[in-house]
């Protein structure tokens, strides 16, 4: 027998299989086929032809069927599309990114244990695919399966340790683990990798952000503006982070950027129109929120906004008008609901802004703010004071740390006549909230009906100190000067008011 002459290339045909390849990601089609010479075909026994499907005819159908269901997907037929694409895997099977992409369709139909599935079997037959490993990853985490997915990025980084996307992917899940410090370390090595990619800073003042990073934030979102200064989303979280970080000038600085590029941002007027308000320039406040409206005028959370700037400015009738026109969208906006309590109360409209409050509830039986007000509002008044302690229990049983809850328990029981209970709760109450000139009031109020005069005094000088010129300061100045002067009485001396 001679030897075997070596197989031929059909040069023509290779190329034009390795053309389908490349487009498809049909892997075999990248082979060329060798075909035997006419010398070996003579060779053999007669008998009865034998049919074999040649290595071309394969990939011709597998070239068929992967087509056909390229069209069905994109006529939305995704039942058809993974019936053809199977057909395809039948000749095909080795090619990762068929499963990948099986896997994908089969997400959108639900079948999510198959989709896993395929996705392993991507992952199994190329380990080093960013397509394969980012799908299993994807599915995993939206399984909840994150320990999984965690080591799946790990792997996929340990076989591609120059690949920036499954660092980025797995800095992702660390922010969605809550494990941002970690999350930080990742970024930032992306950072010293791709420094002109303007996305990862982006991310990087993100995760900044959310840890209350404010500077590091603000230096983040400020280097991606410079490398995408036409991105007004980064631009949007810059001036968030400056707002933050109590950089208000800056910030509207970059909000009126945003406004000059785009003057239909709702995002960036809104906050425009909150730091006006903030900075106590009423009118300009309300001038942009009332473009805002009518911009979307369908929108009620914008109604929301113009509203409280009209409440904040004391424009109390126009506020209610715009709250309720609001709600005549839609009438389960809690929000709404509230700042029209807010504004009734303001009108000294205790019944409509009880009851609005009480509506607030309807909607929402957790809405703390709620449950405090009406029960601050009874106290205040010195009605239905039972009914105002276990409101603002229920208030505390949301929010037990809120010091503004505590204080209105605390006037509550002040009002009910129990001064050591009340005592108690408006120490705690100013050890919990900010500086608030009420609070201090209310203490020294506390003090006095416990006989703590001295304790009383330093009170009232404290709620003077935070807010010398603010609506309680005449009446918080006159019980410090009788204060004082009964001190000097009980010590033998004349008031200041007989002395002179």
């Amino acid at each position: 027998m001679s030897p075997r002459t070596p197989p031929t290339v059909t040069v023509k045909t290779a190329v034009c299989w390795t053309a389908i390849g490349v487009a498809l990601g049909l892997g075999g089609c990248m082979t060329a086929s060798p075909t035997e010479p006419p010398s070996v075909a003579e060779a053999r026994p007669e008998g009865p032809p034998i049919r074999r499907a040649t290595y071309h005819e394969r990939f011709a159908k597998a070239y068929y069927h992967f087509s056909i269901a390229q069209i069905a997907a994109r006529q939305g037929r995704i039942q058809d599309a993974i019936v053809e694409l199977r057909e395809t895997i039948k000749e095909d099977p080795g090619t990762a990114l068929l499963w990948v992409q099986l896997s994908q369709w089969l997400l959108r139909i639900g079948d999510m244990p198959a989709a896993l599935e395929a996705a392993r079997k991507a992952v199994a037959l190329e380990p080093a695919s960013q397509a394969a490993r980012l799908t299993l990853a994807d599915l995993l985490r939206r399984q909840k399966q994150f320990p999984d997915a965690e080591q799946e990025l790990e792997q996929a980084i340990k076989a591609n340790p120059d690949n920036a996307g499954f660092v980025e992917r797995l800095g992702d899940l660390l922010v969605r683990l809550g494990r941002l410090g970690e999350a930080q370390e990742e970024i930032e090595g992306l950072t010293e990798s791709l420094p002109r990619d303007p996305r990862v800073w982006m991310k990087l003042g993100g995760i900044h952000y959310e840890q209350k990073h404010w500077e590091q934030a603000v230096a983040a979102f400020r280097h991606a503006v410079l490398l995408d200064p036409a991105n007004l989303r980064t631009r949007y979280f810059l001036a968030t982070a400056l707002m933050d970080s109590g950089k208000e000038d800056e910030a509207r600085i970059e909000l009126e950027k945003i406004l000059k590029a785009d003057p239909r941002s709702i995002d960036a007027r809104v906050q425009l129109g909150f730091l006006y308000g903030r900075a106590k320039r009423y009118d300009e406040a309300i001038k942009i929120l009332e473009e805002t409206v009518n911009l979307e005028p369908k929108r009620p959370e914008l109604f929301l906004y113009l509203g409280t700037a009209l409440q904040r400015a004391a424009q109390y009738d126009r506020a209610a008008s715009v709250l309720q026109e609001g709600l005549s969208l839609d009438d389960k906006q809690k929000d709404l609901h509230f700042q029209l309590g807010v504004v009734y109360e303001k009108q000294q409209r205790f019944d409509e802004a009880v009851r609005t409050f009480r509506r607030v509830l309807q909607i929402d039986p957790k809405h703390a703010e709620s449950y405090n007000y009406i029960g601050y509002m009874f106290a205040e008044k010195g009605v239905n004071l039972t009914e105002a302690v276990e409101l603002i229990q229920n208030a505390l049983a949301i929010e037990p740390e809120n010091g503004y809850f505590v204080d209105s328990l605390g006037w509550a029981y002040y009002q009910q006549g129990k001064y050591p209970e009340a005592l108690r709760e408006l120490q705690r109450a100013v050890n919990l909230a900010k500086d608030d000139p009420v609070l201090y009031d209310h203490l020294g109020d506390a003090y006095t009906k416990n006989g703590m005069a001295a304790e009383a005094i330093a009170a009232w000088e404290r709620s003077l100190q935070v807010d010398p010129k603010g609506p309680t300061a005449e009446t918080v100045q006159q019980k410090l000067n009788e204060a004082r002067d009964n001190q000097l009485r009980a010590k033998g001396g004349a008031p200041k008011a007989e002395q002179k």
